[in-house]
């Protein structure tokens, strides 16, 4: 089956005229994929990698795009001449396409390091004390450790799996969405705190 994957690094707001609509898709082998047709688009057609909305599931490239689709904080494309059956679940709410977007936003966008150091430069004796850690950011972190898998990913997937596949999170998942904010920033510190891998320098060649 064609498919075309895209990923987003960069995501808009974007105010949709019409909501945001929950599909399932089956394709001619009978596989089902459940994604988001945003703005209630559900036909669009492709021309060189260009979508335009289109009316007609029989015209040539006419597809339609599935948002969110499994773990992609993108879009699956799937083609019309190769699909079987299309069922309109529901439409999000404002607040839930909101939530979602904001959940796969915070998931491409990296917490903040130190820049690296590309050239050796001596080091000094004494290095100045390390900053006390915030007893809140301590906290949370022993609360949601980060070597347990709690972190920005996860967060996004849950969301993702709430409102797209309708499956409600753990009480200890959704205790991690109410209280993420206050922990991406404890996150973010954290991340930025680690130490910077010592630049290799490569032997002079005479």
């Amino acid at each position: 089956m064609r498919i075309t994957l895209v990923l987003l690094c960069v995501f808009v707001s974007v105010v949709h005229a019409q909501a945001d609509v929950r599909v399932q898709v089956t394709d001619l082998k009978g596989e089902p994929f459940t994604g988001i047709a945003r703005g209630g688009v559900t036909v669009e057609v492709s021309r060189r990698g260009q979508f335009t909305k289109g009316d007609d599931k029989k015209a040539k490239g006419a597809g339609i795009r599935l948002w969110y689709w499994r773990d992609l904080d993108g879009y699956v494309f799937l083609e019309y001449s190769r699909i079987k059956s299309t069922s309109i679940l529901g439409e999000l709410s404002v607040e839930e396409s909101a939530a979602l977007l904001k959940a796969m936003t915070v998931t491409r966008t990296p917490a903040s390091r130190p820049t690296r150091v590309t050239e050796s430069v001596p080091v000094p004796e004494s290095r100045p004390a390390e900053p006390t850690p915030d007893p809140a950011d301590a906290a949370i972190l022993k609360e949601f450790p980060i070597d347990e898998g709690w972190n920005p990913e996860r967060f996004g997937e849950i969301q993702r799996r709430r409102i797209v596949l309708h499956i409600n999170p753990t009480k200890k998942e959704q205790e991690f969405v109410d209280r993420f904010d206050e922990f991406r920033t404890a996150y973010d510190k954290a991340e930025a705190a680690k130490p910077s891998k010592p630049a290799i320098s490569s032997p002079l060649r005479e």
